[in-house]
């Protein structure tokens, strides 16, 4: 799946044009939901760390 979306995720409305920029521009600016979980935990653990 591309970035992690599943494959029936709606990027845009169903009534709404389709453009490849503004598809392009919301994959692109999006972070995959592993990558961001792992973000997350390192963050915490920084955090808990210099406590």
């Amino acid at each position: 799946m591309l970035q992690g979306f599943p494959r029936n995720y709606e990027f845009v409305p169903a009534d709404e044009p389709v453009s490849f920029a503004k598809l392009g521009r919301l994959i692109g600016n999006a972070v995959p939901v592993k990558l961001g979980e792992v973000i997350g935990i390192l963050m915490r653990d920084h955090v808990k760390s210099a406590c």
